[in-house]
């Protein structure tokens, strides 16, 4: 904290966290005895929220849904950021990125998700409400290859 100070910045309340071996920070759980990273309970259930919200309940039932430009944007930056603690979640959010960033006429900027759009944030919602959570490895390495091993491409 000090260092922080030194520097002349200010330490953001609830942000900071003492090092250990397992660590809560900005929602994610490093933790170094289970060698994995995962979002907190309370992240976890604030994104699942948020899904539940936009879509209007617990299921994909409408060929087409109009949502909200600002309320889609505010989840697709949650789920990107759910991403990087759940294996694949990133390759599921290709058709909820399409609907964010295609062009619409609908009044007050509204875009519509698909049904594939409408099942990525569902397979998301399964991911999320999990329990116990999935874990994403770490996937550490004890030893790199040194200069001139064979295979290794310099």
């Amino acid at each position: 904290m000090g260092v922080i100070k030194h520097f002349g910045h200010a330490n953001s309340e609830g942000k900071s966290w003492h090092p250990g071996e397992c660590m809560d920070f900005l929602g994610a759980t490093l933790d170094l005895n289970r060698e994995a990273l995962y979002l907190t309970k309370l992240k976890r259930d604030s994104y699942a929220s948020a899904i539940v919200a936009l879509v209007g309940g617990e299921s994909a039932s409408k060929v087409e849904l109009r949502v909200g430009a600002v309320e889609l944007n505010s989840l697709c930056l949650k789920l990107l950021h759910a991403a990087s603690t759940i294996i694949l979640g990133r390759a599921h959010t290709f058709y909820i990125l399409r609907a964010l960033r295609a062009k619409t006429r609908l009044t007050g900027g509204r875009k519509v998700l698909g049904q594939r759009a409408q099942g990525e944030l569902l397979w998301c919602l399964a991911r999320l409400r999990a329990d116990p959570p999935e874990l994403c490895p770490l996937a550490s390495r004890s030893a790199f290859p040194r200069q001139g091993a064979p295979g290794l491409l310099v």
